[in-house]
């Protein structure tokens, strides 16, 4: 997509908006009859991102004025429909088309139209951005008011989530970009990707949910390709089974956090990368920092840190990368299945995993079941042993899949070539089917009246509970639950990092843990230190192994599981890490009933945990969202009730 670098754009605030809604746009304010045309766009914004979450034309008979060179809704629709979105919190952006040309700007009576808008709108909603946009057939301009006291105006850039799947190239603002590149370091890269690609790449903030096999490959190549910024998430500590796999471990990372081998082994393959590191589950990293990340891998095998990846994305739309990988046999021992699947979700634009149905109900059954539960439904029968049986895996598969990932990434990011919506890697028959998605209508989580562009979920607890007397504070509850939940990130770094300008020297030190730290924080010795901290979460997954039904061949339909293809339950905590520990790759570990003390201190957190599928629909979202705030507040309230109606009898 050309870019119109200017000056002017504002470093504040930013359009994000689909291309699905883009051409929406396009189609209804371009028609062949030469007519200039309007339509709103209602906006959620979140930490300076406008997500776009409705788009709201205007027919003909509800304007005050349309012609060749003018178009204005009536007064009474602009009252009612800029009164109902700012009054909802959502932030509103005026489009209208310059039919008569190919990159449009705004005309002197446009500048007047939205002086007049600042001064209306801005008095009774002065909080509250506005903003404009003006259509031709070749481009877009866009103007705001970040502060509409202020009269100064400056432009919107936009950020178009697939502009891979829009019919032509369009010119629009886009923000300046300040990151230098190392032009030595990545000469080759340059060459095949051009500079600008490259700058993209350092630029684009990646999370990586799931350090195993999978996970700590593509984090590696991410890496060594450019990229700068990344945040990692993963409870589990390296076990003697997982070193065939997980890139950078060694005999003596035995024992130590997943998230803090691989990040080391990512800053000495680049020194000018940083990695945020979570000890816990993906649900429990606060969203306002999840929310930061541009892309998000997912290379994880339950099937709730999966949905919730895709969900989350969806939310706040942002790239979500789903990987895994699952290796089938006889009972001979032969192979029969090896394969890799790998789905982009770019909300809005491609279908998400709840589109194409990848969902399981007996994984979603295991991974919410107690240790205790699992042993019942084996004696009784309801489960197979093969269920909670490890199951293969090989650092060749992972390997094809994680160059897979990183390849999809790269077209995402740098816009060298359209990539596709989902693969299938066969190891056997050494093939690789791409595969075209599409949103469902009746999808509930990427529709857009149901997730799309939400951004944080929000609820009211007076809508959710009756309180039994005036002196519950339901806000203080929500806090102490919050409080307990909690966890910490730190981040690992190199003190080489260097400019461009700079000579490159010699590689950085092995980074060491210094186990004299601070309690919560995590420093690196041999000069490769930094200082931690942060907030929330607990257990997450391990990753690689799939778990979930396959495209098979052109259709974008999945088909069913096949019967040998079998869930893993989580496994016992780590007390001393205080995060919960489980499988990774396609490796399910049997449940340890040596780690059955430890679990009990932490079995409160696992089972508010298993109950948030048992809740149907938009309720099972929020409480999945809120990491079972809701359910222990339910639960604090009831107990409060008893003893209120004891005390008055």
């Amino acid at each position: 997509m050309s870019r119109i670098q200017i000056s002017d754009v504002s470093d504040e605030l930013e359009l994000v908006i689909t291309a699905q809604q883009l051409r929406e746009i396009r189609e209804w304010t371009l028609q062949e009859d030469g007519i200039e045309r309007f339509t709103y766009l209602y906006c959620e914004e979140v930490d300076g991102r406008l997500l776009t979450r409705t788009v709201d034309p205007v027919p003909a008979d509800q304007c005050e004025v349309q012609e060749a060179h003018a178009v204005r809704p009536s007064l009474e629709v602009e009252r009612e429909r800029l009164g109902e979105a700012m009054e909802d919190g959502l932030v509103p952006i005026m489009v209208h088309s310059h039919p008569f040309s190919d990159v449009p700007s705004f005309s002197g009576l446009d500048d007047e139209i939205m002086e007049a808008y600042r001064e209306w709108i801005g008095n009774l909603y002065p909080e509250i951005p506005l903003g404009f946009a003006v259509v031709g057939h070749e481009g877009i301009d866009t103007a705001v008011y970040v502060d509409p006291d202020d009269d100064r105006r400056v432009r919107l850039g936009v950020d178009v989530v697939g502009e891979w799947k829009l019919e032509q190239s369009l010119e629009m603002p886009d923000r300046e970009t300040a990151t230098a590149i190392d032009r030595d370091r990545y000469d080759r890269s340059i060459r095949a990707l051009t500079a600008d690609g490259q700058q993209s790449i350092a630029e684009t903030r990646v999370a990586v949910v799931g350090l195993g096999g999978l996970g700590s490959m593509t984090a590696v190549q991410l890496a060594r390709f450019g990229v700068e910024d990344f945040l990692f998430v993963d409870p589990d500590v390296v076990e003697r089974s997982n070193l065939p796999r997980i890139y950078g471990a060694t005999e003596a990372d035995i024992d130590r956090h997943k998230v803090d081998v691989v990040g080391e082994h990512v800053v000495r393959a680049n020194p000018d990368a940083t990695v945020e590191a979570y000890r816990g589950r993906v649900q429990d990293v606060p969203e306002e920092t999840l929310a930061t990340c541009d892309v998000i891998i997912g290379a994880v095998d339950r099937l709730t840190a999966r949905q919730y990846c895709n969900e989350f994305a969806v939310r706040y739309l942002r790239y979500y990368i789903d990987g895994g990988v699952a290796i089938e046999t006889a009972d001979n021992g032969s192979v029969t299945d090896e394969r890799g699947l790998i789905q982009l979700v770019a909300p809005g634009v491609s279908g998400c995993l709840d589109c194409l149905g990848r969902n399981d109900p007996q994984q979603l059954q295991v991974e919410q079941s107690s240790e205790a539960e699992i042993e019942a439904d084996l004696e009784r029968g309801y489960i197979d042993e093969d269920v909670v049986a490890p199951e293969p895996a090989v650092t060749p598969l992972n390997g094809m899949a994680a160059s897979s990932i990183t390849r999809l990434f790269t077209k995402v990011v740098t816009g060298y070539a359209a990539p596709p919506d989902y693969l299938r890697l066969d190891g056997l028959n050494d093939e690789l089917v791409a595969v075209s998605t599409h949103t469902s209508d009746d999808c509930l989580t990427c529709n857009a009246d149901a997730l799309l562009a939400r951004g944080p979920f929000e609820f009211d607890d007076d809508l959710l509970v009756s309180e039994p007397s005036g002196s519950l504070d339901t806000e203080a509850i929500s806090d102490h639950v919050a409080d307990d939940n909690e966890i910490s990130s730190h981040l690992i770094a190199s003190e080489h990092r260097h400019s461009p300008s700079e000579p490159t020297g010699a590689q950085p030190a092995y980074p060491q843990l210094d186990v004299e730290a601070a309690p919560g924080a995590v420093s690196w010795g041999d000069g490769n230190g930094t200082v931690a901290d942060a907030t929330p979460g607990e257990e997450l997954t391990g990753n690689a192994s799939d778990g979930q039904p396959d495209v098979d061949g052109p259709s974008s339909a999945v088909a069913n599981r096949a019967a040998t293809e079998r869930p893993a339950p989580a496994e016992a905590p780590d007390a001393g890490a205080g995060t919960s520990s489980l499988k990774e790759d396609s490796v399910a570990q049997p449940l340890d009933a040596d780690r059955a003390a430890d679990q009990a201190q932490t079995s409160g957190q696992e089972e508010s945990g298993q109950s948030e599928r048992s809740v149907p629909g938009f309720g099972r979202r929020l409480l999945r969202s809120k990491r079972g705030i809701l359910g222990l507040a339910l639960v604090f309230l009831c107990l409060l009730g008893v003893k209120w109606v004891r005390e008055r009898s």
